[in-house]
């Protein structure tokens, strides 16, 4: 049996696709998603999840993507930020953590994750964390961690996750980690799921940690 599951991964991949596939904008889709996406986290905080990272939005896709698709994920990733998950956090007493570089973002998108990450008295007490990659860079986070690492406190306790993933879930058929969290997740166990993320259902989701919950973990040994 696995040790015990305390911090999940999830990229939530193929908001495009799904939007091609069912005929609606990329507005309406990314919108969706967001949705989803505070549904799977409060399902996966159920199962006993301590931990959550969420990919969002890497710097890589802010460099790459066309204006107009950048565009709709920000403004529905803000949405997510300002609207969607504060009461949810209130509800499961989680508090919100922002991973990337915030400076490449829109200043509305920057204020909204700045106001989830203050949250509530009782979120900054709580004992569970949802992790907003956004922005993310794993080279960032290195380059970072390096320069301000000291003899009192090494470049591992100055990363914007210092807490090693467990187990990582994507959705999107794609069999890649796309620069999730590489340090973190280095012994975490993978799971490649075919379902786009807005097809993925709440038993999918809590059969996949069933099967990674399964699975002998080496660690390392």
């Amino acid at each position: 049996m696995s040790k015990d599951i305390a911090h999940v991964g999830l990229i939530p991949d193929g908001a495009r696709r799904w939007a091609a596939k069912n005929g609606c904008t990329l507005d309406a889709a990314y919108d969706l998603t967001m949705r989803h996406i505070a549904d799977i986290a409060a399902l996966i905080f159920d199962c006993g999840i301590r931990t959550l990272s969420v990919y969002l939005l890497s710097a890589d896709n802010i460099r790459r993507r066309t204006e107009r698709e950048l565009r709709s994920v920000i403004d529905a990733e803000t949405r997510l930020a300002s609207e969607i998950l504060p009461p949810l956090l209130a509800q499961i007493g989680a508090r919100a953590n922002v991973a990337g570089q915030k400076p490449l973002l829109p200043d509305r998108f920057v204020h909204a994750l700045d106001s989830l990450e203050r949250a509530t008295p009782q979120a900054r007490a709580a004992t569970r964390t949802l992790n907003l990659l956004v922005a993310y860079d794993p080279w960032l986070e290195l380059d970072q961690a390096m320069a301000e690492a000291s003899l009192e406190h090494p470049a591992n306790e100055q990363l914007w996750i210092r807490e090693d993933v467990d187990a990582v879930l994507r959705s999107g058929g794609a069999n890649r980690l796309s620069g999730f969290l590489p340090l973190q997740a280095r012994y975490a166990e993978l799971l490649f799921l075919d379902d786009l993320f807005l097809d993925l259902t709440a038993e999918g989701i809590t059969s996949a940690l069933d099967k990674i919950r399964r699975r002998q973990r080496r660690l390392g040994s």
